[in-house]
Formats: structure tokens, sequence, C-alpha cells
């Protein structure tokens, strides 16, 4: 992106080597990303970073128990879950979804919980091919919590509405369906609920009365929490 000079003189491009010396993309070691097959620079963008692969001892020290994670084993585990998804493409798509499962570095989470990232590729500083992994975008439309549990919250990509009731339920993407089922399971410590995932997507949860209620993935891979029947508060964003 172009940097306007503060006296009028031309605009200075804002280059790829810019951002990695910003430390705003953190470039994969080539003698690193070649052993992954990839034959053009890898860089990951900060926020993906500190996500997915970035480990210390404070990280450590947020858990309740040992987590075996290292900055060496989630690279790994990230390139390798690129490679996986480059080779089994056949679009050509210049945008190239894969999945990971990695311990959130914040919180007291210590199960690997799915995190979906994106493989851009695109023309470096010099019309050359590279990659950059980011998160995608979606389109956050508000937030929910647990109504016992105002204090945490989850992004919600769409909000169903009871027209009836008027009562509002989340509709999420499968990585926030992951870390919301996972907190109810181990963090919030609701008992007797366990957590299955099926074929095609689908999440079972039985609940402790017996009862399963089965989540299925809409048309665009979200899901529609109406159908779990918890009551979970809605606020749209901004509110």
């Amino acid at each position: 992106m172009p940097t306007p000079h503060p006296d009028g003189r031309a605009a200075v491009p804002y280059t790829r080597a810019d951002a990695i010396a910003d430390a705003l993309l953190f470039e994969v070691p080539p003698i690193l990303s070649r052993q992954f097959r990839f034959t053009y620079p890898v860089a990951v963008t900060a926020v993906a970073w500190f996500d997915a692969v970035a480990w210390d001892v404070q990280a450590e020290a947020s858990k309740s128990r040992p987590t075996h994670q290292c900055e060496a084993g989630r690279i790994t585990d990230l390139l390798w879950a690129a490679r996986h998804a480059v080779d089994a493409d056949r679009t050509g798509s210049h945008e190239i979804e894969f999945t990971v499962f990695r311990v959130p570095p914040t919180g007291s989470q210590t199960r690997a919980l799915r995190l979906t990232l994106v493989l851009h590729l695109h023309r470096g500083d010099h019309g050359e091919t590279v990659a950059t992994i980011a998160h995608p975008s979606p389109p956050h439309v508000g937030h929910f919590h647990l109504y016992e549990d105002p204090a945490t919250v989850w992004p919600a990509v769409g909000i169903d509405r009871d027209h009836t009731t008027g009562y509002r339920f989340p509709v999420v993407t499968a990585d926030t369906l992951d870390e919301f089922l996972g907190h109810i399971v181990d963090v919030f410590c609701v008992r007797g609920i366990e957590v299955m995932t099926g074929l095609d997507g689908f999440v079972h949860v039985a609940e402790r009365d017996g009862r399963v209620r089965t989540l299925r993935p809409d048309d665009h891979g979200r899901y529609h929490l109406r159908s779990l029947g918890w009551p979970l508060i809605c606020h749209d964003i901004g509110s």
C-alpha cells in the first residue's frame, strides 16, 4: 500500500520486505519451507503467527496441565497442513483454505482446537510468486455468550431470529463452534456433556438427560446454534 510522503512527493510503496522488517509478517526460513516442497517464499501474518505458531514459557504457564507444545512442532504442523491443502486443491485457486489443530496460546484451554487459515498465492515485491498465510475474514456481525457466563464471548457471523418469540440465536464458523463447545466441556465444566464429530461435518452433542442434538453445517460451512436449545445471549456489533 502506498504511503503518502508528508511534503507531497510521490507516494512510497510499502513492500512485503517492509512488512517483514516491521514484524507484520513472519518469514518462514526457506530451508524449512523447502522441506515441505514450497518452491516460493512463505510468510505468516503476525496475527496468525501468534495464534498458530508462537509459544513461550508464558503461554505454557497459563495452562493448567502440560501441553507439550513448542514453536518447532507448531510451525511443522502448520506447514504440513498447508502443503496437504495445496496438494489436494484442484480448483487452481490462489486462496486455499486449510485447517490446523493447535492449543490456543491464551486462556486455560489445553486441548488442540481447529483453526482455519488461508494460504494466499500472489506476487511479491519483484513479481515473483510468494505465499502469505493468514486468517480468513468472515463477516462478523456480533457476538454471543452463555446466559450464565457473560464474561466469555465468541464472534457470530450471523444471527437467526425467531420472529414469534423475539429470541435470537448465533450462527458461527466451525472454528468458533470448536472453541465454544471446548469451553463448555473443559473450562466452564458443564458435566455430562459429550461432543462427537460425525461425517460431513455433523457435530453431535450428547447431554446429561440422554438427548443428542445434532448440528449440521449449512451451505457455507457455518453452524446455527438454535438447535442446541441453550440460553445464549446475542449482541450486535457495537452493542
